[in-house]
């Protein structure tokens, strides 16, 4: 490859070219998100999957309690939906 690298971060280049795909995440998935009301359930299941709990209380929870009320939205709800 060009340069010496021995892969991508971009998903396309790497379905089309055959190359290995690696580094950051993408952010087109972060961008896709402005607030929290983007997501599709508040919900996650535990571990165990025996039953859900409202994650997004739990987040704010912590937030609150670490004093972390600053943050973007958007890249929240994109976190959150990737964990879930």
């Amino acid at each position: 490859y060009i340069g010496g690298f021995d892969g991508t971060s971009n998903v396309l280049a790497g379905m089309l070219f055959g190359m290995k795909v690696s580094g950051t995440h993408a952010h087109a998935f972060v961008q896709s998100f402005t607030s929290l009301g983007d997501l599709r359930s508040s919900d996650i299941k535990v571990p165990d999957k025996s039953r859900s709990v409202n994650f997004v209380e739990i987040v704010q929870k912590y937030m609150r309690e670490l004093a972390f009320m600053n943050t973007n939205q958007g890249e929240l709800a994109a976190f959150i939906s990737y964990c879930q």
